[in-house]
């Protein structure tokens, strides 16, 4: 960044590991602030900015670090592990905090896929919208027994072409907790381009897809409403699942909860109740 003269850090030649940026220069230090972002400190960065105390004061920490807006990891050599933008950050509606890029990254490998923006900010559930690549298509779909003249919005529903992403989705899922997981993903029929206002001149997403790009805005907001079945069924459904046993049992299931204080009575000796704490609901079932 032009704020620290350019190079902070780097990879030596003998000393080159997949996935970190290095470590600072001589002379320089770095550290991670208690939300993540990495800071740093040395002969090389700037004093501030010309004639803007107020942007150079928001710039540094008060102890005179600087913000680079990078989230960070430092490794156990000092090497830095660049993870996401600050401003990328997606805060879901429970106010859990998603670093979308390692997600992103992790299911734009998939072969057929050529874009992928996870969503989710202010929203129940993490979701990703995905765009398919054209090239890899060509390959993938006769391998497959699919025709390459099959028209997107039909691969766009495919259950071969889901299951593909669907292995991806899976493995980004692997790196993180549940809350942070994407539970839905949509394969779009369209491309991300700067004429449906999609991407920036300078192929960035136009602010996460959350506003000026109307194509994908519905979408996102579909795949994000909901995670999980609603209440009734998921008791339902931990009633189907529940083994029948001699003597009364808890079965504790991680789900999303119903609003505070909520009781269900299905009949007889059947409860269910919520204990927020834990975040997972507690069937009682009967003698049997």
């Amino acid at each position: 960044m032009t704020e620290t003269a350019a190079p902070f850090a780097a990879a030596r030649v003998t000393d080159n590991v997949i996935g970190t940026v290095g470590q600072p220069a001589p002379g320089s230090s770095i550290r991670i602030s208690d939300e993540g972002e990495l800071q740093v400190k040395g002969p090389n960065v700037f004093r501030g900015y010309h004639n803007l105390p107020e942007k150079t004061a928001e710039a540094f920490t008060a102890d005179g670090w600087l913000r680079t807006g990078d989230l960070a990891e430092i490794d156990d050599e000092g090497r830095i592990i660049i993870t996401g933008r600050i401003k990328d950050i997606i805060i879901t509606a429970g106010g859990k905090n998603v670093s979308p890029i390692p997600l992103e990254e992790e299911i734009a490998k998939c072969p057929i896929v050529e874009h992928c923006v996870v969503v989710g900010d202010q929203r129940p559930f993490i979701g990703a919208l995905v765009t398919l690549d054209p090239e890899s298509l060509a390959i993938w779909l006769p391998a497959h027994g699919l025709s390459t003249e099959t028209p997107v919005d039909r691969l766009a529903t495919n259950a071969a072409v889901r299951e593909e992403i669907q292995q991806y989705v899976d493995k980004a899922n692997a790196t993180v907790s549940r809350a942070e997981s994407v539970r839905k993903f949509a394969v779009l029929d369209t491309q991300f381009t700067q004429e449906n206002k999609c991407l920036t001149p300078s192929l960035k997403w136009c602010a996460r897809l959350s506003t000026a790009c109307s194509p994908m805005r519905s979408t996102a907001k579909s795949i994000t409403a909901s995670g999980e079945p609603p209440f009734p069924n998921l008791i339902k459904l931990i009633m189907e699942e529940a083994p029948r046993r001699s003597s009364s049992i808890f079965v504790g299931k991680h789900l999303p909860i119903p609003p505070r204080g909520t009781t269900a009575h299905l009949g007889g000796d059947f409860t269910v109740s919520i204990n927020v704490t834990i975040w997972t609901y507690l069937l009682k079932l009967p003698l049997v």
